[in-house]
């Protein structure tokens, strides 16, 4: 009985439900929903979605709101740094998604909106709620939270573990470790520790720290059984831009056939590992670690430029470098690769998770990727982009899966083309940017060949530079990507000339202007006619070319050795005398103490012929500055004649003048007074009474 008048009352209460209903059928609604279908989302600087109808009724937007909730510590009042653009005006009506229920004539399928924001000085993580505003009865007030996060970099590691495979006594391997900043701040690194077993090696290209001049800047150093570091003593810091990453290449040496192993770590300003702490981002490097391995060849593969629409093949191997099988499961290209290349792995045969292909110790098969260009992918300057890719080989080494880059260069040239870009501490360099002297340059070579088995053969790096300039390329006048340092204020042009395989040839040059930085600036450059190559660099063991110093004296400056006036010199003097022995330790203004900008600076001192040497004074007081060029040794070559030009907050020199007297050992010119805030009569020349320079002889820096 129990049972049944349940039974009963279900049927009874079905009945009312269904007949409140009229007759059976139901209220049609519309319904609100985004695509893509996120409430939450965190954004860099901008974000795209469409609001659609899933109902089965017609959507009405009536507003769309953004406003901003968490800001960060120290906002204006009132900052909105969150926008948004609908791109429909409103109120619009969205009809059901594929034209299923009720439809309205004017109706649209989706509206679009863009959401964007500012950077702001201040980072922090961001929140904003975005409102949609329309007649969906369920949820007429549809909300989104906008963040954004707070700027900072990431480091990371491409492979996590650089496996360089077996590698027999007496071989040798490279690879390729690429430090990734997947991060929205710049990553800076400013140290690495290595430790590890003999015959490692790798290349940090950083920038050294030489106070000589030495424009070497790469470093070559052994991860041996005794620990080491590079740090900034030695090394200005890598800056790796967000969504970057840095090439470290990976040597392994085997002195035997043992398991090997190094590591890596670094030191930066990913708040992940904070450096003050001692704590680092580590990175092992392995060779002979048993067990499969697998890699590409060629780790990087580059069909160079190739005119449209011919198409190129390249074989690319797969090579088992362990010692036991290592099985393959898949190979593709990556989701990002460009439509451009082509995968053929017929003759690697048929294989997949459940039937792999093996491949044993030192086995090494093919296959083929094809590059197709179209149409040449330009930047906007116009200028020719390539087209890029990733093949990934899925594989049960411990790396799981490995990659290597490729890129091709879709051109419509008929002939060599050169070309080459600037680039000023790791920067591309605009044209028409002027720089300051003692900026590093680095001439990257962008040329390429289209023709028929063409290729670029030859290269030659040229520099037309200013008068007293005597820089050379490095490492020399031949390579792809050279460096030159800029000393002497004027015009360089840098002029490349390549040559294909045919001997056909192409030229293209650059002008850079090197101003001199704002205040006072004295350059000192020689000329010494005995030294058969006044560009050579010295060694320590080596006296290569002849050493002339500029001194600047402060009137404050005291000594033995007074002038026909009966004023003292003052040179060598061990707190008033700016020169190579007291380059950046004096302190000429004290209120100012620790500004640099308002000390004097011996920013170049040159031991090895031709110059510069170069003083700065970005904030001089109104003392007036005697200027001076001692001889300080000819190291054998005899007669120099120096050059003095002299600059106040401008390209063209106030004064400038080159010695026709000729100087010798321990000779000091003294050259003229400098008042660098004296407007009407900067720079008075020192002159004996029948006109001639004034240089005294024996000028001895033991006794001044």
């Amino acid at each position: 009985m129990k049972i049944k008048s349940t039974l009963l009352l279900f049927a009874l209460s079905a009945a009312l439900i269904i007949s409140s209903c009229g007759g059976g059928s139901t209220m049609q609604r519309p319904k609100i929903e985004t695509e893509p279908a996120a409430s939450d989302v965190t954004i860099e600087t901008f974000y795209s979605f469409n609001i659609r109808n899933t109902g089965d009724a017609p959507l009405t937007v009536t507003a769309v709101d953004i406003r901003n909730v968490d800001g960060c510590p120290g906002d204006e009042e009132g900052l909105e740094p969150f926008k948004v653009d609908v791109l429909s005006e409103l109120p619009k009506v969205i009809n059901t998604v594929g034209g299923t229920g009720e439809q309205d004539e004017n109706g649209v399928a989706s509206v679009s909106v863009n959401v964007t924001f500012t950077v702001q000085a201040i980072s922090c993580n961001r929140l904003a709620v975005l409102t949609i505003s329309s007649d969906d009865p369920e949820r007429p007030q549809y909300t989104m939270n906008i963040r954004t996060a707070k700027n900072v970099p990431y480091i990371e590691a491409n492979p996590p573990v650089l496996d360089l495979g077996f590698v027999m006594e007496g071989q040798q391997t490279d690879g390729v470790l690429y430090i990734q900043n997947s991060g929205l701040d710049d990553l800076v690194i400013d140290r690495i520790d290595y430790r590890g077993t003999l015959g490692f090696r790798f290349i940090w290209g950083c920038q050294l720290v030489d106070s000589e001049g030495d424009n070497t800047n790469y470093t070559n150093i052994g991860a041996e059984d005794d620990p080491g570091f590079i740090d900034t003593a030695t090394c200005q810091p890598v800056v790796i831009k967000k969504n970057s990453s840095f090439e470290l290449p990976v040597r392994y040496v085997a002195y035997d056939e043992e398991p090997a192993e190094a590591e890596l770590s670094f030191y930066s300003n990913d708040p992940r590992f904070p450096k003050d702490l001692g704590q680092t981002f580590d990175v092992k490097l392995v060779a002979n670690a048993g067990g499969p391995c697998i890699r590409i060849i060629p780790p990087s593969i580059d069909f160079g430029a190739t005119v449209v629409p011919n198409a190129k093949p390249m074989a690319v191997y797969l090579e088992s470098c362990g010692d036991e099988p290592v099985e393959v499961t898949d190979v593709r290209l990556s989701e990002d690769t460009a439509k451009e290349f082509n995968l053929s792995l017929d003759p690697l045969g048929a294989f997949n998770e459940a039937n792999p292909l093996v491949l044993e110790p030192g086995e090494k098969r093919d296959f083929r990727i094809t590059y197709v260009p179209t149409t040449p992918r330009l930047d906007p300057d116009g200028k020719p982009e390539p087209d890029l890719g990733k093949v990934q080989v899925v594989n049960s080494s411990p790396r799981g899966m490995v990659e290597a880059p490729i890129s091709g260069l879709a051109v419509e040239a008929e002939q060599v083309v050169c070309e080459f870009d600037v680039l000023a501490n790791y920067q591309p360099l605009a044209e028409g940017t002027p720089i300051n002297p003692m900026t590093d340059l680095m001439l990257k070579d962008l040329s390429y060949d289209p023709t028929p088995g063409g290729g670029i053969k030859t290269r030659l790096w040229k520099a037309e530079q200013p008068h007293g300039s005597q820089e050379v390329f490095y490492p020399n006048s031949v390579y792809k990507d050279v460096r030159f340092t800029c000393n002497v204020i004027g015009s360089y042009r840098f002029i490349l000339e390549v040559t294909n395989e045919n001997g056909d040839r192409a030229t293209c040059d650059r002008v850079v202007e090197v101003r001199p930085p704002e205040g006072c600036m004295v350059e000192l450059t020689w000329n010494t006619p005995n030294d058969p190559d006044q560009t050579d660099q010295c060694t320590e063991d080596n006296d290569c070319g002849s050493d002339m110093d500029l001194h600047v004296v402060h009137p404050y400056a005291t000594g033995t050795r007074k002038d026909d006036n009966g004023e003292v010199l003052g040179y060598f003097d061990d707190e008033y005398d700016c020169y190579w022995m007291n380059a950046h330790r004096l302190i000429w203004q004290p209120k100012f103490a620790d500004n640099p900008l308002y000390q004097p600076h011996l920013d170049r001192d040159d031991t090895d012929g031709a110059g510069p040497e170069i003083f700065t004074y970005t904030y001089p007081d109104d003392k007036c500055l005697k200027i001076g060029v001692h001889y300080y040794d000819d190291h054998g070559f005899g007669a120099s004649y120096p050059t003095i030009r002299v600059f106040i907050s401008d390209s063209v020199p106030i004064w400038e003048k080159t010695l026709k007297q000729a100087m010798y050992t321990w000779d000091m010119w003294h050259v003229g007074t400098l008042c660098c805030t004296d407007l009407e009569t900067p720079f008075t020349e020192h002159k004996k009474a029948n006109g001639d320079p004034v240089i005294f002889k024996n000028y001895d820096s033991l006794k001044p």
